[in-house]
């Protein structure tokens, strides 16, 4: 979610920040299996492995993309305050066995 709901994920950002995150992913071996980017947050769906704690694989999402968005567009830190571009809450809801019903209830994916 970005900093005070700012809508500020919009046309080359959003691209941006999808491909960065999509990369963390790989680096980190997570599967996306849906997400999305919206203007003001963003929806992931992933499977990781177990040797990565979750609040391991947020340091990295969250840090990375928004230090990288923040290089690449110097237009965001205008509506930032102490370059914060992500705020800190997670909604994290584990699926366990009945993760096909889970995924099957979510929106349509944009990450395909």
């Amino acid at each position: 979610m970005t900093k005070y709901r700012y809508k500020v994920l919009q046309e080359e950002i959003k691209h941006r920040c999808r491909e960065l995150l999509l990369q963390d992913c790989e680096s980190l071996e997570i599967e996306v299996l849906k997400g999305v980017v919206s203007s003001d947050h963003i929806h992931m769906h992933i499977e990781y492995p177990a040797k990565h704690s979750i609040s391991e694989i947020m340091k990295q999402f969250k840090g990375r993309s928004s230090r990288l968005l923040q290089k690449e567009f110097p237009s965001l830190e205008k509506r930032l305050i102490k370059h914060q571009l992500l705020y800190r809450p997670i909604c994290l809801k584990m699926i366990g066995n009945d993760k096909e019903g889970f995924i099957s209830s979510l929106p349509p994916t944009s990450w395909g």
